[in-house]
């Protein structure tokens, strides 16, 4: 029997997938895999910033910059790109008050599965796994609700389902991207996911601007 879709979208309209501007934000959970998504996206040619940290994780859209900043941040990006996005694994925080900023916003929502996500928050933020599954469930309703007050469109990625189909993702990935993946292309951004981690750079001659060249967890 032929595998069905590996991903799921919501809310898409031609208007939104052809506009020449599309805004994108990569989210889901923290040690939810939101990494390897943003990995593939920018290896597919999704322009993610230039001060991002090994984890490809935005430094302009961190919290800790205020509101104005990262408005400031999003009018430049505008600016210069008419394609682009950034990564962040839970941004719902400061969300609702830059979300006019943004030119046809499309979501990029990363899942996995629960009881994993909730013990490498454990582990990594010394919490009990009562608190992290707790934590994971609210997170998760909240991601959830908004999506379904904004009716946007959205594309629901599993990190499980990029591990093991991964070609599959990537390509509709690409085609929620508005990207081409040839099998080239593919083939090559599927040899650089690796469960739990990717290789260094100069190892295995990646397409990218990470400056770090040791192993990097991509569970973040």
């Amino acid at each position: 029997m032929p595998e069905g879709p590996a991903t799921i979208v919501w809310n898409e309209d031609e208007a939104s997938r052809l506009a020449p501007q599309r805004t994108f934000l990569i989210f889901g959970l923290r040690r939810g895999g939101t990494t390897s998504v943003a990995l593939a996206a920018r290896e597919l040619g999704l322009y993610l910033g230039e001060q991002y940290a090994v984890n490809l994780e935005d430094q302009e859209f961190r919290e800790f910059k205020g509101v104005e900043s990262i408005r400031a941040t999003i009018a430049a990006r505008n600016a210069a790109h008419d394609v682009w996005g950034w990564k962040h694994p839970q941004p719902l925080r400061y969300f609702e008050t830059i979300y006019d900023d943004l030119r046809n916003p499309r979501f990029i929502f990363v899942t996995r599965d629960m009881t994993a996500t909730a013990l490498g928050i454990a582990k990594r933020e010394v919490m009990t796994a009562d608190a992290a599954i707790n934590d994971v469930a609210t997170v998760l309703g909240r991601n959830l609700a908004l999506l379904r007050q904004l009716k946007r469109p959205a594309l629901f990625v599993s990190y499980e389902k990029l591990l093991l189909r991964p070609e599959a993702v990537i390509r509709e990935l690409a085609g929620f991207l508005g990207m081409a993946c040839d099998e080239a292309t593919c083939a090559r951004i599927t040899g650089q996911i690796v469960p739990g981690r990717y290789q260094p750079e100069s190892r295995y001659g990646w397409r990218g601007k990470l400056r770090d060249t040791a192993r990097i967890w991509l569970t973040s």
